[in-house]
């Protein structure tokens, strides 16, 4: 099952559906009371029961351009750097003890299908990074693993759009709100995959095209920290809720990696996806 809010005659709505071949019904026809994400991921069996009972008459439509957000409002969000072997063997880094992670500004949220204006009067080492969006499904403190991982509700797909030379400072310090929380640096989406048992995250690929030359393509099993442990380190003195969300860093194939470093440039178009997720697309600008 999949949610997301998905505009309409009526504007954006809670929607779900049982899978991209399905179309969007609005929650407020299925369940009474549930009004965000991190809701429906509190009630997901229910929500599903009763979807698959629903008279499709209702249904939105079909299609991924119809969504128009997978954020509740006012969620956290939290990005993990440095979590896949394979993007440590290209920057030559050494393996972290501990996650490293930093916040993604709210104004850096975009929809599944975006134009970045790239900011080049900013920054002209802009970056692409497909990631997996760990979507929480009730609060946590503290947590360990094991209660990390009951409290996930589902994935999505993201790209940590970021701007090098404030993240790569010699002997200086980094700049995070100019590095990763620019206006349009969160693309998500194109929805929230629950988790359960009809979705094995650990099976899936993530990867990563600008234009038609795929940049990225890593196995999720190539994460240094899981998803449960992602989350636990993040809950450490941090309340965590439904519908907040914390990123996974990203694979090997990064542009600033490449011999010479390749940066975004206007008429570039940007495809993140994941297996048994969806894909995401940004044109820039």
């Amino acid at each position: 099952m999949q949610i997301a809010y998905v505009g309409g005659p009526a504007g954006s709505r809670l929607a779900v559906r049982l899978d991209a071949q399905h179309s969007w019904m609005a929650v407020d026809e299925l369940v009474d009371g549930v009004v965000t994400i991190g809701g429906v991921l509190g009630r997901p069996d229910e929500v599903r029961e009763r979807l698959v009972a629903a008279d499709p008459a209702g249904a939105l439509g079909a299609g991924d351009d119809l969504v128009t957000g997978c954020l509740d409002p006012g969620a956290t969000v939290v990005a993990a750097g440095l979590n896949f072997h394979s993007h440590l063997a290209e920057l030559g880094a050494a393996m972290p003890s501990e996650p490293f992670c930093f916040p993604k500004n709210a104004s850096a949220l975009a929809p599944p299908r975006s134009r970045l204006v790239l900011p080049l009067e900013v920054s002209e080492m802009i970056d692409y990074e497909v990631e997996l969006a760990i979507v929480l499904g009730a609060s946590v403190r503290d947590a360990s693993e094991s209660e990390a991982a009951a409290a996930i509700g589902g994935f999505s797909v993201a790209n940590d759009v970021s701007a090098r030379d404030f993240q790569v400072v010699e002997g200086g310090w980094v700049d995070w709100i100019k590095a990763k929380g620019l206006d349009g640096f969160l693309p998500l989406g194109p929805a929230v995959t629950v988790a359960d048992a009809h979705f094995d995250v650990g099976a899936a690929r993530l990867r990563c095209w600008v234009g038609d030359e795929l940049r990225q393509d890593e196995a999720v099993a190539d994460m240094i920290f899981s998803p449960a442990a992602l989350v636990a380190y993040v809950s450490r003195g941090l309340t965590l809720r439904a519908g907040d969300v914390v990123l996974s860093g990203t694979p090997g194939g990064i542009g600033h990696s490449r011999t010479p470093p390749v940066y975004l440039a206007p008429g570039d178009v940007v495809r993140c996806a994941i297996d048994g997720i969806g894909e995401i697309r940004t044109e820039m600008s």
